[in-house]
């Protein structure tokens, strides 16, 4: 709002107070986003003729299962494999983030692994019995 408030002289119609209070909201919203390096204009991304929705929803399905199975681990385990897999941290930042040896982030990033990859596994070699089935109503 520190924004709006600067540029209120420039406002020339009273009735067009909320679109122009809104646009400035979007061009800080896009600033914020530019500035956390995650923002990519539209005219940056490739149109596909190729598109594959089956693939597509699948990349979706398997983050969602990798997301819900990290979630299930302990804190201390998530909060290394995220930010050292996720994130990219190397061990002596997570060491420092975290406060604990470089040895500790090793071993639980170790044992988190080894638990994300046996959940991973069970999740996959179990039959989904969420599944629902059709029957047949005559």
């Amino acid at each position: 709002m520190h924004k709006a408030m600067q540029s209120l002289a420039s406002l020339k119609q009273d009735d067009k107070l909320i679109p122009w209070t809104c646009r400035i909201l979007l061009n800080c919203h896009r600033d914020w986003l530019r500035r956390q390096k995650e923002y990519r204009d539209i005219e940056d991304y490739e149109f596909a003729d190729n598109s594959d929705p089956d693939r597509d929803y699948m990349q979706q399905d398997t983050s969602r299962m990798v997301r819900e199975c990290i979630a299930k681990l302990q804190q201390k385990h998530r909060d290394v494999i995220t930010l050292v897999d996720l994130m990219e941290f190397s061990y002596q930042e997570v060491s420092l983030a975290l406060d604990i040896p470089i040895g500790t982030v090793m071993s639980r990033l170790c044992r988190a692994r080894a638990q994300l990859r046996d959940q991973l596994k069970s999740r996959i070699d179990r039959p989904n019995t969420q599944q629902q089935y059709l029957r047949r109503v005559k």
